[in-house]
């Protein structure tokens, strides 16, 4: 049975349906809807980022592709300040890629994980929950404050040895959608190296737009092939995972002048921040729930 496809190019969006491919339009949230869960085909390797704005734009009600895409879409697609084209960045184009999280963990028999423990003054483990969180100073030391007591408010800080786990995770797989920029590329123009694609944790909108926009079908689901290898493939992807990957990658830590404003305070925090090639761009690391 025949699937149908879209295709998103400069001109507009082409639909594959069987016959001849034919240009659709997109003039309101119908329009887009309908192509929802249609295969993406392909994606013009001059269609940017601001194309896709443009086209999700032109369906009119932001509001509701804003929860269909979990972000707030007016805050992301509103230019912030004096924003544009960074010639100092070393992005060439983005990519939505496919990351695949392992979700079941297998402890090793031959080396036992170490549990989380609390320390009393006296050096005892207290055995009940609490929340560590991170103490500043030199030591960068952990402590943990329990829950208030029912009776007397009082809120318990010990010490905490952070647990240790020593087997490793594995399927079943959640493959994850998410965009990088990629900067450096190889001969005949190939995809990025490792060393070349970019977390955009800390990039606005409006300094990507003129960027061409790409879909890499690789996943790596480590540990699955043969003597423990990674097995890799290809995965499809339909028109909403497209448009969710990219703009709940704009949109997930913060409006275009949030991101910015972190930006310059970890700047200022860390004057090497944007040492290395002058720019803030950090290197891309695939999350892991490990």
């Amino acid at each position: 049975m025949y699937s149908p496809s879209v295709e998103l190019t400069r001109h507009g969006v082409i639909i594959h349906t069987g016959g001849d491919p034919e240009p659709y339009e997109v003039s309101d949230v119908g329009d887009l809807l309908h192509l929802w869960h249609w295969r993406l085909e392909g994606v013009d390797p001059e269609f940017t980022l601001g194309d896709l704005a443009r086209l999700v734009s032109s369906a009119g009600d932001l509001d509701v592709l804003s929860v269909l895409l979990n972000t707030p879409l007016h805050e992301v697609l509103e230019p912030a300040g004096a924003e544009g084209p960074n010639p100092d960045w070393p992005l060439r184009y983005l990519e939505v890629c496919n990351v695949a999280l392992p979700t079941r963990y297998h402890p090793d028999p031959h080396h036992p994980d170490v549990p989380f423990q609390m320390i009393a003054d006296d050096g005892s483990v207290i055995a009940h929950e609490a929340q560590a969180v991170p103490c500043g100073g030199p030591l960068e030391i952990l402590i943990a404050v329990s829950d208030p007591d029912e009776l007397t408010g009082y809120v318990e800080i010990s010490r905490v040895v952070a647990p240790e786990r020593h087997g490793t995770w594995g399927g079943p797989y959640h493959v994850m959608r998410m965009l990088r920029g990629c900067g450096a590329a190889g001969p005949g123009n190939e995809p990025a190296s490792e060393e070349g694609r970019y977390d955009l944790f800390f990039a606005a909108f409006g300094e990507l737009a003129h960027l061409p926009l790409r879909y890499n079908a690789d996943v790596a689901f480590e540990g699955r092939g043969e003597d423990g290898e990674d097995s890799t493939g290809q995965v499809a992807i339909t028109v909403g995972e497209f448009l969710h990957a990219v703009f709940w990658g704009l949109g997930f830590n913060g409006s275009p002048e949030q991101r910015i404003a972190m930006r310059d305070a970890v700047g200022q925090r860390h004057p090497d921040f944007a040492g290395n090639g002058g720019h803030p761009l950090l290197r891309w690391s695939a999350p892991w729930v490990h």
